[in-house]
């Protein structure tokens, strides 16, 4: 039962990720600054409780694979290699947006990075291709092995 809980909750998390990638690339970006200026209008308490929930879930993630088993050597992997993928596109972002780009300022820096990725998301093109691969093959391992195998 932990290890079929553990599935559908990876299942969920890397479907809401290609979801992401998705509307990056069918949402004008109009409509997607728009959507993240009204977010961050309404103050860091929305952001704030979205990360509180999901550093929550990862926190289930990890001790429902430990209680499965784990194989170390995977997780770390896993673990290092997604972090360098989140760090470097992070990175990418190193130039100065536009004035019409840009959110008002004063903004905290986070606003920031959020209007530069939105601006441009494919400077970080290979980041969110490998990341997008990955969930792509995770998702047919996760079906095709624990679900249907």
């Amino acid at each position: 039962m932990t290890e079929l809980v553990l599935v559908i909750l990876l299942l969920l998390f890397m479907l809401q990720g290609l979801a992401k990638f998705l509307l990056w690339a069918v949402v004008p970006y109009e409509t997607r600054i728009k959507r993240i200026a009204a977010m961050y209008a309404r103050g860091p308490g929305p952001m704030s409780v979205f990360d509180t929930v999901n550093t929550a879930l990862a926190g289930v993630l990890v001790v429902l694979l430990f209680l499965t088993d784990m194989q170390h050597l995977s997780f770390l992997t896993g673990l290092i290699a997604g972090m360098v993928l989140i760090q470097i596109s992070f990175h990418r972002f190193n130039q100065e947006l536009p004035d019409d780009k840009a959110p008002r300022m004063p903004a905290p820096p986070i606003t920031l990075m959020s209007y530069a990725i939105q601006a441009r998301p494919s400077r970080a093109w290979l980041e969110y291709s490998l990341i997008t691969a990955l969930f792509v093959w995770g998702i047919a391992v996760l079906v095709s092995r624990n679900l249907f195998g």
